[in-house]
């Protein structure tokens, strides 16, 4: 019997080196774990909350106004306008404020307002002289609103339920400040499509985990509503005038707080919108800009997340490449095969899982490559927007 435990001793007789690799693989194979278990589940943590029955809503529905903000954006507007005007709600208002209209979209908004009462538009001036122009559309069209709740959606989303405002608006509880919705991008087919459906669902997981947990930071204009009051209140975007980004996520990390923000995840409140090469571009400039003005610890937590990530896979791969070269034993491969296993079906469940209550796309192997390409792609936009001098995006005001 003693002989036989010296044989397995020494057959399983590790030296230094493979004992740190593989104990660091465990470490960061633990990190990973607690972050998804930890933090990217909050989102169905709050939906299982929300089916119990909870979560409190409000039954003194406010009336809202709706602003829209376009750039002779017709052809969206065809889809989006209809989708929102036939709401089943008692008392709101469509605003579209147009950065100079075109003459098909004039047509189009007169037609609409002779069909929909609660339809209005307005413009800004070509010589306005502002960096941000969407700034001064939301704070034109926050002055011109009725209502003391603006809801806030872009030209191309559109909604697939008649009661998106009412399940937005059942959250404005006498406390709530501020709601945090959640937009999903039509499935369609191609690279482009589920890159950008994973970067949008992994985003919001995220920051609306934050919220969950009491600590929000962003959100995002294509579904968003606060109260005129705080907006006016906090000088609106009079902090960031400055920069041409951070109509929607800058301005929620300045007024929102654990106590006045509330978030939104019904399958009945969620837009649709298209995504473009373009569009998604912009989007990720935008945000390489904006989350420098994040709060510290939010970034940091986020940032070691990703510096984590990386060290799990490059340890992983060297241990698979290692044992395959017979540099070290065999055993600590199975070991992190089996870590890696067991890591990938927990993201796989959180991930789809979300997906699933959202009404989101589902992912499966891409999960890999959307994890180690989505940090490089973000990394390169910021590094492009700092040798660039933020040009594209940071200005004086313009007096």
């Amino acid at each position: 019997m003693e002989n036989i435990w010296n044989i397995l001793q020494s057959y399983f007789d590790y030296n230094t080196i493979e004992l740190a690799v593989i104990s660091t693989f465990i470490l960061f194979f633990v990190i990973q774990i607690i972050y998804y278990l930890g933090h990217y589940r909050k989102m169905l943590s709050y939906i299982k909350r929300e089916k119990k029955g909870n979560i409190i809503y409000t039954t003194d529905y406010p009336s809202v106004s709706i602003i829209i903000c376009s750039v002779d954006d017709s052809e969206n507007l065809k889809k989006c306008l209809p989708s929102i005007l036939e709401q089943d709600y008692p008392v709101f208002e469509v605003i579209i404020v147009n950065d100079s209209f075109t003459v098909e979209c004039r047509s189009l908004i007169h037609t609409y307002s002779k069909k929909y009462p609660n339809l209005y538009s307005t413009y800004i001036p070509e010589d306005a002289k502002y960096l941000s122009r969407k700034k001064l559309s939301i704070t034109i069209a926050a002055k011109a609103a009725k209502y003391d709740v603006l809801l806030f959606t872009e030209p191309d989303c559109y909604v697939e339920s008649k009661h998106w405002i009412r399940n937005m608006m059942r959250n404005f509880t006498p406390d709530t400040g501020i709601v945090l919705g959640y937009s999903r991008f039509e499935r369609k087919k191609g690279y482009l499509n589920r890159l950008a459906s994973f970067d949008n669902l992994f985003s919001a997981m995220q920051y609306l985990g934050y919220a969950v947990n009491h600590r929000p930071y962003k959100g995002l204009g294509k579904n968003l509503a606060y109260r005129k009051e705080l907006f006016f209140k906090n000088k609106g975007f009079a902090k960031y005038l400055y920069l041409q980004a951070g109509d929607d996520d800058l301005f929620v990390n300045q007024v929102a707080t654990d106590s006045n923000t509330r978030i939104e995840l019904s399958p009945e409140s969620i837009p649709v919108s298209s995504v473009t090469r373009f569009d998604w571009k912009t989007r990720k400039m935008s945000n390489a800009l904006t989350s420098g003005f994040y709060p510290k610890n939010v970034t940091y937590r986020l940032g070691f997340e990703v510096f984590s990530r990386y060290v799990y896979y490059v340890l992983f791969f060297g241990i698979m490449a290692l044992s395959v070269l017979l540099l070290i034993h065999w055993f600590l491969a199975v070991v992190a095969g089996l870590l890696f296993i067991i890591r990938f079906c927990v993201q796989l469940f959180i991930i789809n899982k979300t997906a699933e209550e959202l009404k989101e796309r589902k992912f499966y192997l891409s999960v890999i490559y959307f994890d180690l390409i989505l940090p490089v792609v973000n990394s390169f936009y910021k590094l492009y927007q700092k040798f660039r001098g933020r040009k594209d995006y940071t200005y004086n005001y313009i007096n």
